[in-house]
């Protein structure tokens, strides 16, 4: 049976006590540890030493520094290599103190064992696991809440959320901003021909043109049904009107073949809106985009129309 393999880092200036460590892991017949010791480490050296790592063993008292000190200098949030704290004698304020700096574990030189290094170790990566897991859950939870799960664009609270953040740093360094809404020109009839399913395709593939379309700091919400809302950040109204009419442009061309009957075409209104002295909030900015948008249906659809602000 093939021996797992471990990378150990001790950060202890006494090379009795490494010596002792060494040996006690080397009697854990199911285990190949590389071992890497560090009588000092600072600096930039702390970067890259830990690279790999599974497990950290650290003394709690060294020559210049404790271990707390290196323990809270190693604490960022790259670090996810358990750190065991090693102490010369049992002190429950040791362990306390270890524990709140945030190590995973601690063990008296005295006592150790390679029974207990064992248990030890496999207890603190068994921790380490647990807690990347909750992490990855937590972040796909947090990605959830924060999307559609149709399109994968923002959902309308968290665009609302970010346009908020948008519009105060707009108004407070004087920079340009504009706000698009755009809506597919009679969409209900796409769902009533070709079916929900196929009007769940268009609405996916129009979510990927308008994210191909536009630059990287511009924020794209679905903004309910066939409605979606874009934050054109330090933009004026000239740069706003290409980018909106190359965004009408790219998805009136592309082509959507239904599993029957002939492939058909989309197109979108859209209106615009720019931010200036009379906008006083976030909500109002968005409702002139708005009411931009319903005059670009009222006047034929398929069309750009600028708020009336702008004009």
């Amino acid at each position: 049976m093939d021996k797992k393999k471990l990378k150990i880092i001790v950060i202890d200036d006494d090379p009795v006590d490494n010596e002792i460590l060494r040996r006690k892991l080397e009697d854990i017949p199911e285990w190949n540890v590389a071992l890497e010791v560090f009588i000092h480490i600072g600096g930039e050296q702390m970067q890259f030493a830990f690279r790999g790592a599974d497990i950290i063993f650290l003394d709690y008292i060294l020559s210049d520094q404790t271990g707390l000190d290196v323990l809270k200098a190693i604490q960022t949030p790259e670090l996810q290599t358990p750190v065991i704290m090693l102490t010369g004698k049992g002190s429950e304020k040791v362990a306390v103190e270890a524990m709140k700096a945030g190590a995973t574990d601690y063990l008296v030189k005295e006592d150790l064992s390679p029974e207990i290094l064992r248990k030890t170790i496999t207890n603190a990566l068994e921790k380490m696991a647990l807690k990347r897991q909750i992490e990855k859950q937590g972040e796909k939870l947090q990605q959830m809440a924060m999307t559609d799960a149709l399109t994968g664009l923002y959902n309308r609270r968290h665009f609302m959320n970010r346009l908020a953040h948008e519009f105060r740093q707009a108004v407070r360094y004087s920079l340009p901003m504009c706000i698009l809404m755009l809506d597919l020109d009679f969409f209900k009839k796409v769902n009533d021909v070709h079916g929900h399913q196929m009007g769940d395709c268009v609405l996916r593939k129009v979510s990927k043109i308008i994210q191909d379309t536009i630059r990287i700091t511009d924020i794209v919400g679905r903004y309910g049904g066939e409605e979606f809302c874009i934050v054109l950040t330090n933009t004026c109204s000239d740069g706003a009107k290409f980018l909106a009419d190359r965004i009408r442009k790219n998805i009136g061309e592309k082509k959507f073949s239904p599993a029957t009957g002939e492939p058909f075409c989309v197109t979108c209104s859209i209106g615009l809106a720019k931010l200036n002295d009379h906008t006083t909030n976030p909500e109002a900015f968005l409702n002139a985009a708005d009411q931009a948008l319903y005059d670009a249906k009222a006047s034929g659809r398929n069309r750009l129309v600028l708020s009336l602000q702008e004009n």
